[in-house]
């Protein structure tokens, strides 16, 4: 009896344990009162600040009931405490929170915490353009924003970041932004661009399923939806997928998502209105320092002025460019190594470059190396697409620039096809190339009778066998090739195991271009 006893006592404790630890809602409602009210469903208060200053404890949550809260005190959220609502119908907003880098919510740590918390469900509005921001984000790990709307901020609507120790990032870690609507909350003064959601610091952070839009100002004053840049940046081995991703105001540049000290961040099954553009690239724990997939990237139609698809800046380790829908650009894409810097181990594969166009500017072509580098070496361009229309003659479709060392080398362009471009592949540097091949590679209508312009001698190592004839697309539209194409199974196999832009695997004789299938 004792022992049954012994055991009875441990089960109820247990019990009591887990009840005594259990999660708890608090609500906070327009009906509410800060002052007689316990946050229970029936006695709610009026106020998140109040919520916030009452809410401690780890695992529990804040609830917002259907209503407008006009916050005018900064609301500090204890790590491990939640904040939901009811989506569109729980509004957030201010009248004085104006000053920038201010938010109406803080999640702020001295030293890197584990939050375990999430926002959910709520609608943030900055009082037409009024208010700085909703969110400021510092050293919390482990935080979720999901399902929830901002609008209308002046400055930005989340700076979330890890920490600094001098110069070096301290990180957080596994924080995710999914399911969320952004409109309108990027601004460009003083000449500097904010982005809508502005991180720095992160390690494994998540970034899907989101419509974020910058749209909403006069031209030149729209920031970036998506900006790493909070304490100089830093991002590494994290994933940005499935996002719908709209800038179209190219004046002070088009980025869409702009990235500094980048290291294996993978971009993948997006639809980008922009440019994607990474700064200081280095590989990641999966080799690849920026691995930039099954996107669509580009604009509608072609801007007056410069667009870009793909920019990376400074040094660049293990880039990957795959399987792409590029549109409307004035450029493909661009290196600009002007830190005198590496580009090592790049490979843009299965990608097409449509309609390179630029209104009222010299349209410049698909791929640029610009400015003034130290070594560039492995450099890998295969089955890719470049298309200009007939009447528009981008100048280059891959331009190599002059200003590297000698140490240039081990550059291999094959498969690809090149049409209606001024010259399809330029470089200065001639003999300074250790190692250029320039092989199966179907050219139609470019100038200079399809042949690659060269300076000062050709390189060291060199190879220029190519296909002069018309690839046979199905339109200017369709790139895939049609019975009788020159390119059906005229590539090199480059690999053991690719995929072509609709994810086929290549054959052993690969087609030219970026589709393996044959259309009748």
């Amino acid at each position: 009896m004792t022992k049954i006893r012994s055991i009875a006592i441990t089960l109820f404790l247990l019990s009591f344990s887990f009840i005594a630890n259990a999660q708890q809602v608090y609500y906070v409602s327009t009906s509410g009162n800060d002052l007689s009210g316990n946050g229970s469903k029936k006695a709610p208060w009026r106020s998140l600040y109040k919520a916030c200053q009452s809410v401690t404890k780890k695992g529990d949550i804040i609830h917002l009931n259907a209503g407008t809260f006009v916050e005018n005190r900064v609301c500090s959220l204890a790590s491990g405490v939640s904040l939901e609502g009811e989506g569109e119908k729980s509004i957030i907003t201010s009248n004085n929170i104006t000053e920038q880098f201010s938010a109406i919510i803080e999640l702020r740590s001295s030293s890197v915490n584990e939050g375990n918390q999430s926002i959910s469900n709520l609608t943030f509005n900055g009082n037409k353009m009024k208010i700085a921001q909703a969110f400021n984000i510092v050293g919390r790990s482990n935080v979720e924003i999901h399902h929830c709307t901002f609008v209308d901020f002046h400055y930005l609507a989340i700076w979330w970041c890890g920490l600094m120790n001098g110069d070096n990032p301290i990180y957080v870690k596994n924080n995710s932004f999914h399911h969320n609507k952004v409109d309108n909350c990027a601004a460009y003064d003083d000449g500097y661009a904010r982005g809508a959601l502005m991180v720095g610091g992160q390690e494994n952070f998540l970034l899907y399923d989101n419509v974020m839009r910058q749209t909403g100002r006069k031209k030149g004053t729209n920031g970036w939806p998506f900006k790493v840049w909070a304490n100089e940046g830093y991002i590494k081995d994290s994933k940005i997928y499935n996002n719908t991703l709209y800038k179209d105001d190219n004046e002070n540049w088009d980025f869409a998502i702009e990235m500094n000290h980048v290291q294996g961040v993978e971009i993948y099954n997006n639809k980008i209105t922009g440019c994607v553009d990474a700064v200081h690239q280095q590989r990641g724990k999966d080799g690849y320092s920026v691995y930039i997939h099954d996107n669509i990237i580009g604009h509608e139609e072609p801007l007056t002025g410069d667009t870009y698809g793909v920019v990376l800046e400074g040094e660049s380790y293990g880039a990957i460019v795959r399987r792409n829908y590029i549109k409307n650009v004035s450029i493909g894409m661009s290196f600009t190594t002007n830190w005198g810097t590496d580009l090592i181990d790049f490979e843009a594969s299965y990608n097409v470059f449509s309609n390179i166009n630029c209104k009222g500017n010299t349209p410049y072509g698909g791929i640029r190396v610009l400015e003034d580098g130290a070594k560039l070496d492995n450099f890998n361009v295969f089955n890719n697409v470049f298309y200009v229309n007939e009447n528009t003659r981008a100048f280059s479709g891959i331009e190599i620039r002059r200003g590297w060392t000698s140490d240039v080398g081990n550059i291999n362009i094959k498969n690809n096809i090149f049409v209606n471009f001024s010259f399809w592949f330029v470089s200065p540097l001639g003999s300074k190339i250790n190692g250029l091949y320039l092989e199966n590679n179907i050219l139609y209508k470019n100038d200079n009778d399809n042949k690659p312009y060269m300076e000062n001698g050709n390189p060291r190592k060199y190879s220029n066998k190519n296909i002069v004839a018309d690839p046979k697309f199905v339109s200017t539209t369709n790139f895939h090739l049609k019975s009788g194409s020159p390119g059906i199974k005229k590539g090199q196999k480059i690999k053991s195991f690719v995929l072509d832009i609709e994810k086929n695997l290549a054959s052993s004789q690969p087609n030219i271009g970026a589709y393996e299938t044959i259309s009748k």
